[in-house]
């Protein structure tokens, strides 16, 4: 089966056995992927480190700025959306038979459509599913099924060229100062440019598969625990 998307994938190079995981699961599935892995929490500049508010975790920093090279690379490639995942992230069997059929009823104007669940398990209620239908519209609004807006994490989802490049100009901005996760700062850009959010089910990526490396082990950048 052909695939006419490209895979990101957010790394944290010494996270070394979900790389060799996420590997050797893609390597035979013919989908062209990259690891982002060139933002090392631990070794930020000081202007990567001015793009955000002194109180985020440097952790979170560099993961943004993963998730904003990812999208720097769909803008410069010959591709209408890319997948982004998460490394600890994993496509699930269905996504190889399923994603394409998904595509085929995803609007083509569409900004961002999420395919996992994230780590909250949020999805779209059965009462409101239609048979055969995978791809629902999400509005940017508190629903007790869906959380408080039109995302899902940052996990699995997909994103047009159109939708990356507003990211990018609004992360470019002159003095402008991140305060919150990607996950969150996604919501607040889709609310400003009213961004067109969709939903699929059932979800066709695995997620959360490993313990954060926010935290703990791993966790705050300024922190040397290894």
């Amino acid at each position: 089966m052909n695939y006419d998307f490209e895979i990101k994938i957010v790394h944290y190079k010494k996270l070394v056995e979900r790389k060799k995981v996420l590997e050797n699961e893609l390597k035979n599935k013919n989908i062209n992927y990259k690891f982002i892995e060139n933002f090392d929490r631990k070794t930020l500049s000081n202007e990567e480190l001015g793009k955000f508010t002194d109180d985020i975790n440097d952790a979170y920093k560099a993961n943004f700025l993963s998730h904003v090279e990812c999208y720097k690379n769909l803008v410069n490639s010959k591709y209408k959306y890319l997948l982004v995942l998460e490394d600890d992230s994993f496509p699930k069997p269905s996504f190889y038979v399923k994603v394409n059929k998904y595509l085929k009823q995803l609007p083509q104007d569409f900004d961002l459509f999420y395919i996992s669940e994230g780590k909250t398990k949020f999805k779209i209620p059965l009462y409101k599913r239609i048979p055969f239908k995978k791809v629902y519209k999400k509005q940017n609004k508190f629903t007790n099924w869906g959380g408080h807006g039109a995302t899902k994490f940052a996990d699995g989802y997909f994103i047009s060229q159109k939708c990356a490049q507003i990211m990018i100009d609004e992360f470019n901005k002159t003095d402008y100062k991140v305060n919150t996760s990607i996950d969150w700062w996604k919501n607040e850009i889709i609310e400003k440019y009213n961004l067109s959010v969709f939903w699929g089910e059932p979800s066709l990526i695995y997620t959360n598969l490993y313990e954060t490396s926010f935290s703990g082990k791993f966790g705050q950048g300024k922190i040397d625990t290894l």
